[in-house]
Parts: C-alpha cells; structure tokens; sequence
C-alpha cells in the first residue's frame, strides 16, 4: 500500500505532525512518500516539491501565476483581520492530480494544504481513498483557522469556500483524523464533516531524538547558566499573537525571583521589557538534536497558546522530561495531568499563567518518569501504527 501525504510547507506545526507520521510510517515498513508545495529541508528521505515536476517554461509561468495566488492571499487576510494567517481560501494554482506522485499513490493523506490544494479540482478529480488529519478548524470551518474571538468575522471569500466544501464531499468522503479529542468534537458538528468518520490519534513524537538527557550535561553545551531556574518558551513565529507572548512576558514581569532565566526559541525576537541579563534569545532552531537539549537544560516549559489544537512543542518538552505550564484550552488539557506532568490555568490571562508557573517552579519533578510515560504515549511509530490501522480499514486489500 503507498501512501501519498499532501501539505503546503516542511516547516511549523502542522508540517513537523506530517513529517513524523511519514517517519513513523516508514519505520513500520509502508511506503510513504510527501509532496509539498515548498520544501527547504533535505533531511528527511522521500520527500519531493511539486516543483520539481516542472519544466523551466512551465516553472515560469507557475510562479507568475503563484504570485498573483499570493497577493489574493495576502489581500484576503487584509480584509478579515490584521491577524497572523486567520484564513485561507480553498481556491489554489496547483493541480496535485497530475503530479507523479499522486497516480502512484493507494491513499491520500490530506494535512495543511491552504494554498496547495484547489479544493475545486481536486475532490471532483480525485479517484483515491482519502485520510485527512486536521490540524486546525480551517477545512471545516470556511477556511478561518482559529476561531476564538475571530468567530463571528465573514468575508465573501469564506461563504465561496463553505459552498466548495459543500461541493467537495458530494465527490468523496474522507475518512477524519483529529490529533485532540477538542477538533474532533467540533468537526463532528461541523456542517461540512457532519456524518463523515472520525478517528483520534495523537501526533507522534521521534522519541529517539526527543528524550531524557542530563540537564546540566546540556546547559554547558548550550552555553546556559546552571544555577538557575530556566523557564522555556517555544514557537515557530513568536510574534503570531494565538502564541501568547506577551502573556507570557507580562506574567514574568510580575515575579520578583532573581534565580529566572528565560530562554526563547522561534523567529522574529521580538523586544521585551525584561532585564536583559535574564533573557536568552536562541532564534529558530531546525537542529531537532539541539531542541531536545533545550528542552531538556529547562526546568519548565511555558506554553501561553490561546488556540491550539495538540501541540507539538507539549509532546516534545514531556518526551524530554520537562514539566509544563499554560492556559485550559484547545487539546491542551488532554495532554496535561495536573500535578503529575504540569499545572494549567482556567483563566487565560497573565495573572493565571503566573499562578501555574509558580506553583510548577515549587513543585518536585519526576522528570525522568515524565518522560518514559510520554514516550510511551506518543511515540511516532505508535501514532504511524494507528494509522496503518485507518488506512487497511479503506483499502482491505493492501
């Protein structure tokens, strides 16, 4: 059985779900290939750009064409909301149905795809089972990624994917994937996944990168302090505002404990109004290696998410051993035992982040047991295994 995974980027959340799916499908044997719409990792085997499809003429024209794509994009997002990509159209440029991979392929399996994957043409061509794991509320929810208080915003653009959508399943049923038991509940009472099958499986984790190290073995290497408390954040962009930087920022700023030292990872290092001499700027880290030495070197992992689906930083800091601090929200509270693994806050605010990051700084860590039970939890070919299971379901004879 080949499987065919589809998704716009090799980089952020969702991209590092899909890539660990693919790695843990591999380990257990299938055959499993990824087709991207950008690809700027090599590290990762049978992982292929639609690009390279392409001839120099035709190479040409699709990047006028993505251009355009992109300025209605951009122009989309202008009109809802200021706000880091809140929604993307279910219209794109690119027509995956005549790639290569895609004829080869048994399954598909749908991921991130805004931007790659015209709705339109793909579900009325495609011709092949289909597993789609959800990674925010974006394809059941008129495009709009993250509702939270951007709930009640409409744009002309979001009624036309509604109606795609609504086109798109009278041409196929997708079997529904949810990482949390949160997105699940809420595709099922979407309009567009409404009767369609669900299934939850949790995203995995390559835990034979992300484990338990000595943390003071990692400190020195990583050039960080070990007489201190440090306090972990981590984010692909730190400035998209559903991360909770500021939260963060603004519950620290109201301790007055001289033993914090914070350490950020992620892109655009945004100023603080911390003291300079508490605060360690890492930039966006790519080497998973050094990751999990950073998680590791952490006495506590802070995730201030105001929306969030189940996120990978939480699996990855458990896996290394490192406790966890932040907000009742999204699949958060399916990942967080209170006062085994973490504590997190019912009230989102900076008052009620201060509290549970208190209350995990005076607590005493098993960070040892933390980790082997996590790893057992969400191991990458554990997860890869529940979705053999998905995919014999669909095509008994593979």
């Amino acid at each position: 059985m080949k499987v065919l995974h589809l998704n716009t980027f090799n980089t952020g959340g969702a991209a590092r779900a899909c890539l660990r799916i693919h790695h843990g499908l591999l380990k257990a044997g299938m055959e499993s290939t990824v087709l991207l719409r950008n690809k700027t990792r090599t590290d990762v085997p049978h992982v292929h750009e639609i690009w390279e499809e392409l001839n120099p003429i035709q190479k040409t024209k699709k990047l006028v064409e993505h251009k355009v794509d992109d300025l209605r994009q951009r122009d989309l997002n202008t009109r809802v909301s200021e706000t880091f990509q809140l929604v993307s159209s279910f219209k794109s440029v690119w027509d995956v149905t005549s790639s290569k991979h895609y004829r080869e392929a048994d399954i598909i399996h749908l991921h991130w795809v805004a931007n790659f994957v015209d709705f339109p043409s793909f579900f009325s061509r495609c011709d092949k089972k289909i597993v789609w794991t959800l990674h925010d509320f974006s394809p059941f929810n008129n495009g709009l990624h993250y509702p939270g208080k951007h709930s009640g915003i409409f744009d002309p653009e979001m009624d036309e994917n509604r109606k795609i959508m609504q086109q798109a399943m009278t041409h196929c049923k997708p079997v529904i994937v949810s990482p949390s038991q949160y997105l699940l509940n809420h595709s099922r009472k979407s309009e567009a996944f409404a009767g369609l099958e669900h299934h939850r499986i949790f995203n995995g984790t390559n835990t034979g990168i992300y484990r338990y190290q000595d943390k003071n073995t990692c400190r020195r290497e990583l050039g960080l302090p070990e007489d201190k408390k440090i306090i972990l954040f981590v984010a692909e962009h730190i400035n998209d505002p559903r991360k909770g930087y500021q939260i963060l920022i603004d519950a620290l700023e109201q301790m007055d404990r001289d033993e914090l030292y914070f350490v950020v990872v992620g892109k655009n290092q945004p100023s603080t109004t911390l003291r300079e001499e508490r605060v360690f700027f890492l930039g966006s880290v790519s080497d998973e290696e050094k990751l999990s030495r950073i998680y590791n070197s952490a006495d506590l992992f802070v995730i201030p998410s105001t929306d969030e689906n189940l996120p990978n930083t939480v699996s990855e800091a458990f896996c290394c051993g490192c406790p966890v601090a932040g907000f009742q929200i999204g699949g958060i509270p399916e990942m967080v035992t209170t006062g085994a693994n973490g504590f997190l806050s019912p009230e989102v605010s900076a008052e009620g982040l201060n509290q549970v990051i208190n209350q995990a700084l005076e607590s005493n860590w098993n960070n040892k047991a933390i980790a082997s039970e996590s790893n057992l939890i969400f191991d990458d070919l554990k997860c890869a295994k529940a979705y053999i299971e998905v995919y014999k379901q669909l095509n008994p004879e593979n």
